[in-house]
Order: C-alpha cells, then structure tokens, then sequence
C-alpha cells in the first residue's frame, strides 16, 4: 500500500504522517522530535524505536514517498502508449497529488534535501524523474518532441506545471490544479512538439 494511502493506526505510519504535517507547517527545522511525539500521541520512546532521529525520520519519508511516486510513474509510462499521452498523464497525477496531499509534494518537490538530509539522492536524479527523463529521450528518438537538448525538453514539458504546483501550495493560485490541465499541458506541449 502507497505511503500517502496507509492508514495512519499503525503507530510507525503515524509517526510518519504527523512528522510530514509538522515538516509541512512548522518546516523542518523548527520541528522536534518531541513535537511529532505530542502531535502523534505516542510515547518518545516509541519513535525512537523505530527511528533514531528526526533526519532518520524524514529519510524514511522521503524513501518510502519516492518509492511510490515511482511506482505510479511507471504503471502511466506502461499504460500510455505514447510520449504526449504519457506526460499528459504524469503532469494530471502530480496535480492530483498536490490537490490530495499537499504536504506530501511540498516535501519531495519543494524540501531544501541537502539540507535536511545530507546523504539523500537529489530529487532531480533519483528513479522517478529518471524515468520521466527517459520517457521525454524516447520521444525525442522517435520524433514525437522535436530535437532538443533533454535538460531543455523536461523543463518545457514539466517547469510550468512545477511552478503552478509552487503556487498553490503558497496560496497564489486559488483553483483546483486539475482545473488548469488542459491550459497548461497545451502550453507545453506546443514548447517540445515538431
């Protein structure tokens, strides 16, 4: 079962749901162990049963958070039979995600990593964003984005939706992401398309 999905009575998954909340609202560094242990109601103790800090804490996080992130990128890669099709669709699923989970894609989008977890792989170069990577290079292969440099054709693809996601989470823009799809994928599409 996904991360954002599991249900939070499983004391550890607690642990991790209310640690997210509190990174999401207070941030990271103004967040104590002892503040999850109050907001999750469980015994200090018992979060460090299972994790030996806060760093361990958000590591687990953002492992577990990427895993499944990965995970449904490459069920749309695999349901989607083409590049325009399968970005469309992986832009629709982090909109949706936003909307459902915001503290979720603050924190594997928008967290400061390095800073929180010196030891973590980039966002930028971990699995999901590799795949979505090689989704955008098989389209360019096969001339369904025209040729581009890679750094290029990603973020023409993909930039404008991350910035929209950035706004939201900050209260700029007032509408459901969902909403703003078909606008926004039109926009990209027409940057990469032949």
């Amino acid at each position: 079962m996904s991360f954002y999905k599991s249900s939070s009575k499983n004391r550890r998954d607690r642990i991790l749901h209310t640690a997210l909340k509190l990174f999401h609202s207070k941030g990271y560094f103004k967040t104590s162990v002892h503040d999850i242990r109050e907001q999750a109601d469980v015994s200090i103790g018992l979060i460090y049963r299972y994790f030996k800090n806060k760093e361990e804490i958000a590591q687990t996080l953002y492992q577990e958070i990427s895993e499944d992130i990965f995970a449904t990128i490459e069920t749309i890669i695999a349901q989607n039979a083409n590049t325009h099709d399968r970005c469309r669709a992986i832009m629709a699923y982090y909109f949706q995600l936003t909307e459902d989970f915001p503290e979720l894609v603050d924190f594997i989008i928008f967290a400061r990593h390095k800073e929180i977890m010196p030891s973590a792989v980039s966002i930028c170069a971990g699995k999901a964003l590799t795949r979505i990577r090689e989704a955008i290079q098989e389209g360019i292969n096969n001339g369904e984005i025209r040729p581009l440099a890679l750094v290029v054709a990603g973020p023409s693809l993909f930039g404008g939706m991350t910035r929209l996601i950035q706004l939201r989470l900050i209260g700029m823009v007032q509408e459901p992401l969902p909403s703003l799809l078909d606008e926004i994928w039109e926009s990209a599409w027409r940057a990469v398309k032949p």
